[in-house]
């Protein structure tokens, strides 16, 4: 199988079946967050008394909210390894 190849995959989200054409190589991606999706669905739907659409944009912001924390946090990272990065070169410069 070529990873570059496009193919429809079925997923089932919340209960409804939806068919994205997707690499190939990204299909296990596609099942994980399937299932991801699918566990705070449940998740949700047990503890707050939303309909469906609300129970989905809950997990869309829950999801948005994790990106821009994960991104946050790499952001910080780079800094900090930017800074060893520059320590790093005064160091071998006045050795």
């Amino acid at each position: 199988m070529n990873p570059d190849e496009k193919f429809t995959i079925t997923l089932n989200i919340a209960g409804e079946v939806f068919k994205p054409k997707i690499f190939r190589r990204d299909e296990e991606l596609y099942r994980i967050a399937e299932k991801e999706i699918n566990k705070i669905y449940e998740t949700f739907s047990s503890k707050y008394d939303f309909d469906r659409d609300q129970l989905l944009r809950a997990i869309i912001l829950q999801f948005a909210v994790g990106k821009v924390r994960q991104t946050k946090a790499l952001q910080s990272i780079l800094g900090r390894l930017e800074d060893i990065n520059l320590d790093l070169d005064e160091f071998l410069e006045t050795s």
